[in-house]
């Protein structure tokens, strides 16, 4: 039994250090635009301490939307073997990062933060929740193109109507006013008050 406990102790401690070391593809996105108002959605690489040689991957977009324009300007990857390349509801891409990517160097918070791989602009047309997925596939820097163990992510925009993100703004706005009216009212009540006690 005691045999039985550490196996199970050491195999699930092993597979927590596993998944707590693996890179992870991320998305930069709002969590909610209007109708007709294209945004622009970031994919990044978070190495996690890892060294990455190559990447080759795909971002699937499931929902009232189409992606409408790449952007690689301030990618990691300087050599593209292919791509970024797009449909209305794909961007491929294949590229080399030569000397390998661990993270880009954050001044303020003196560590690695993750990098650009590609960004692309979506065009969303109806009301409704747009899922963006990565399937990707790493290289390790390591002379041997050692496959690297890597975490895609999923993420979703909610899309609403104008007139939907107008009626939440204005509903802020009468809530804060009400806000503001009530601590005038209260500190109104406590001036009279202490005024009347002091008197």
């Amino acid at each position: 039994m005691k045999k039985f406990l550490f196996l199970f102790v050491c195999l699930f401690g092993f597979t927590l250090t596993v998944y707590a070391d693996d890179a992870v593809v991320l998305f930069r996105v709002p969590e909610q635009v209007t109708v007709g108002s294209p945004f622009r959605v970031d994919v990044l690489l978070n190495a996690n301490e890892q060294s990455v040689n190559a990447l080759s991957g795909k971002v699937s977009l499931i929902g009232p939307a189409e992606v409408r324009r790449v952007v690689q300007n301030s990618s990691i990857i300087p050599l593209w073997v292919s791509g970024p390349s797009f449909s209305t509801s794909t961007v491929t891409y294949e590229g080399i990062i030569p000397g390998g990517f661990d993270g880009v160097y954050d001044v303020s918070s003196q560590d690695r933060v993750p990098g650009s791989i590609i960004s692309f602009y979506v065009f969303p047309r109806a009301v409704g929740d747009i899922t963006l997925s990565s399937q990707t596939v790493a290289y390790k820097n390591d002379g041997f193109g050692t496959v690297l163990s890597l975490r895609d992510s999923t993420s979703t925009v909610r899309s609403v109507d104008v007139l939907e993100s107008s009626t939440d703004s204005v509903s802020l706005w009468l809530f804060g006013l009400s806000l503001v009216c009530v601590i005038i009212i209260l500190l109104w009540f406590f001036k009279i008050f202490f005024v009347k006690r002091h008197s």
